[in-house]
């Protein structure tokens, strides 16, 4: 009969040391929480070896034309937006319409392939589409998100959702013309405005991109001069046909805002020191006048004096392609008209 020490260290061999595991984290729970997810047993979803079954289905058969029709349909040029910094995008629940018609409420599903993990200021989360039962795409979502600032850890899971629906539309074909950078030049030109901004709180300056039919950037800043489409920039090649002309009334009240800003931020021009606010016409040109005060490096000539050197030449035409103001741009166009038109 062994001895009550060398029973009691039998049994400290036979017991078996139990590593508790830890549940999935909600998205309401703590950042601290959501950093442990490294840790996470294999059975609740964490780290686990990588498989392959996730891909059931995969390009086993193609889409009816029917619905590939759907989803390669060229975009409505109205939907697309802009961003301050000039990146063209789609709203994510366009998305969702484009996959609501094309397989129909219920025959599609974004399916989270793992947890939510945060990094560098997001939370990125990875996500399969499944539409019709088999796997079609995945990616990984990801939205901004600081621990203890305005937005909830829900919303902001919330969002690298619908940023995973965005990506995995790419695979079908959706929306591919966003992506395209003749069709994104040509779009810009049509359709968006660029804008010198000024931010009320430091005076800094910046340029910012919207919408020819939205409203002016808000406080904190105040739009300073609105800079025109280059147009003659663009490629002749691109499909006309995925990117209606503009309508009237876009190209209307970009000119009005343009001439609005113009008024606040510079006089007018006058082509021959005469006071005329009016753009001069070629044929009542003065060559003998001097050049107005406004252009600063050929101030001290007559029109005939820089219609007669290269350099002084060179200066107008860039004046008159430059992003100055629309007034100091007529008066060398003029200029330069009539000296085509003279030689």
């Amino acid at each position: 009969m062994l001895s009550r020490p060398v029973l009691a260290r039998s049994m400290a061999r036979l017991v078996v040391p139990v590593r508790p595991l830890l549940s999935y984290a909600p998205p309401s729970a703590s950042l601290s929480m959501r950093r442990s997810f490294s840790t996470i047993s294999p059975q609740d979803g964490g780290n686990r070896p990588y498989s392959t079954d996730i891909y059931q289905g995969i390009s086993n058969q193609a889409f009816s034309k029917e619905i590939a029709d759907i989803l390669s349909a060229p975009l409505d040029s109205n939907d697309i937006e802009i961003k301050p910094d000039g990146i063209i995008y789609l709203p994510e629940i366009k998305y969702r319409r484009i996959l609501n018609k094309s397989f129909g409420p219920g025959g599609w599903g974004l399916k989270p392939t793992g947890p939510p993990q945060t990094e560098k200021g997001n939370i990125t989360r990875p996500y399969a589409l499944y539409c019709q039962g088999r796997f079609v795409s995945e990616a990984i979502g990801e939205n901004q998100y600081f621990e203890g600032g305005h937005m909830s850890s829900a919303t902001a899971i919330e969002g690298s959702k619908s940023n995973a629906v965005m990506r995995c539309c790419k695979d079908l074909g959706v929306g591919s013309e966003l992506w395209d950078p003749v069709f994104i030049q040509k779009w810009k030109a049509a359709y968006t405005v660029e804008v010198l901004c000024e931010d009320d709180r430091t005076k800094s300056k910046k340029k910012l991109w919207r919408r020819k039919d939205r409203q002016p950037f808000g406080y904190p800043f105040k739009e300073v001069r609105v800079f025109a489409s280059a147009v003659s920039a663009l490629p002749a090649a691109a499909p006309a046909a995925a990117v209606p002309p503009p309508v009237e009334e876009q190209v209307q009240s970009d000119a009005e805002i343009e001439a609005a800003d113009d008024e606040e931020a510079d006089a007018e021009v006058p082509a021959g020191g005469s006071g005329a606010t009016e753009q001069p016409k070629v044929e009542q040109f003065d060559v003998n006048a001097p050049v107005p005060a406004q252009f600063k490096k050929i101030n001290k000539f007559t029109w005939s004096q820089v219609f007669a050197d290269k350099k002084l030449l060179q200066y107008l035409e860039w004046v008159s392609g430059s992003h100055l103001t629309p007034d100091l741009k007529n008066v060398a166009r003029s200029a330069l008209a009539y000296f085509s038109k003279t030689q």
